[in-house]
């Protein structure tokens, strides 16, 4: 199952932009209080709001950053991952062959490993 990318870009972006307007909010800067005192008339419930947006933002800006970090490394695992199942079926196939192979210089059949039984050379 596929997981969405676009949820920890989207948190990140919703971090980005809930966290400066919680400091903005807590700081008090006249022209967002106008605003937010028509809505909440009480200087305690806006600092309370402002608090509670400031931490939703904090959380929401690591949540992103680690979620785009997580991926990144998944992705990667992923890529080493196939990497080296190939690397490792094609050395498989490497040794089938050269078990089951006529030797190269005197023709006998090269039953096991890479040497021959007969003139004891190695077939790689």
């Amino acid at each position: 199952m596929k997981r969405s990318k676009v949820s920890t870009s989207y948190y990140l972006i919703i971090g980005l932009i809930l966290f400066p307007l919680a400091l903005l909010m807590l700081l008090r800067q006249p022209t967002l209080m106008n605003l937010v005192s028509q809505l909440m008339p009480s200087s305690s419930t806006t600092d309370l709001f402002g608090v509670i947006l400031l931490f939703l933002g904090e959380g929401a800006i690591a949540f992103g950053i680690i979620g785009q970090v997580t991926s990144k490394i998944l992705a990667s695992a992923e890529q080493d991952r196939l990497i080296y199942a190939n690397a490792i079926s094609r050395t498989m196939n490497q040794q089938k062959a050269i078990s089951t192979a006529n030797c190269k210089f005197c023709g006998a059949t090269v039953a096991e490993g890479r040497f021959c039984s007969s003139c004891g050379r190695a077939q790689t």
